[in-house]
Parts: C-alpha cells; structure tokens; sequence
C-alpha cells in the first residue's frame, strides 16, 4: 500500500469513525430528552393499521374505555385500549422512529459509499447462499417469499 492509498484509507477511517459518533449522540440526545426507544410495539401497531383495512371494526371508539378506543383484539384492547388508540392514531414519536430507520436503511443502501478504489456501486451480496438458492438473488425475494409462505 503507498502512500496515497494510506492516507485516502485514513480518510475514509476518519469519516466513518465521525458518521458513527453522529449517529451515536443523535441516538442519546432523544433518549435524554424524549424517552429511552423501544419501539417493538410499533410493529403490532403497524400489523393493526393494516389489518384495519380489512375489519373496520378492528379499532371503534368507545368513549367508555380509558383511552377512548377499544378493539375486538384483545392485545391491542390491552391497557383499556392503549395500543387501539395507537392503530387509529398511529402518528406518535415511536411510530415515525420506526418507519425513519426503514427508510433511512433505503436510502444508505441506495447511497452506499464505497472505499477508496473501489467501483462506485460494488455488488453486495446482502442474500445468504442458501436463500438465493432456494428464494431468489434480489434481497427482496429473500423477504417477501419467505414472509409469505410462513
């Protein structure tokens, strides 16, 4: 390695070491001051708000429950229908964090950097051998297929 692709590597070091600490007190800055992120509920909010589509009784309110909703669903009814007023109200802190980290994934694989002499777009195999296999090449087919036959 000469000289100049040491220092493009120290470059590339360097940038990657700062993204990291960005992101890093982003992530502790809205734990401060908004709530420690635990969004694993957001998904069953997600699946509620697509099974609303189907059932439009899947979330009524109800002006007697603790939050003003309730659901025929009995885990999204929990808490006096916590999580129903989320599907009918889904636009929460927690929920945009949920759909931001999907979309900020898109957007990192779409405008991937690469190290310094390489290719601009390099082919990244994202797809176990075994899925490809089996599912197809395109990591979309690795999750839809599956997701679908389960």
């Amino acid at each position: 390695m000469n000289d100049s692709e040491r220092r493009a590597r120290k470059r590339y070091l360097l940038a990657l070491v700062e993204e990291r600490l960005r992101t890093g007190s982003l992530f502790f800055l809205a734990f401060i001051l908004v709530k420690p992120i635990g969004v694993s509920t957001q998904f069953v909010i997600l699946g509620g708000i697509v099974a609303s589509f189907f059932d439009d009784e899947l979330v009524i309110r109800d002006e007697a429950s603790k939050s003003g909703y309730r659901s025929s669903n009995a885990y999204l009814n929990k808490s006096g229908g916590k999580y129903a007023k989320s599907v009918a109200n889904p636009f929460n802190y927690s929920f945009i964090f949920v759909l931001c980290n999907a979309l900020g994934g898109l957007l990192g694989r779409i405008t991937q950097a690469t190290k310094p002499g390489q290719d601009a777009r390099p082919r990244i195999r994202q797809v176990p051998e075994y899925h490809r296999r089996k599912f197809g090449e395109t990591p979309w087919d690795a999750t839809c297929w599956p997701f679908a036959a389960a």
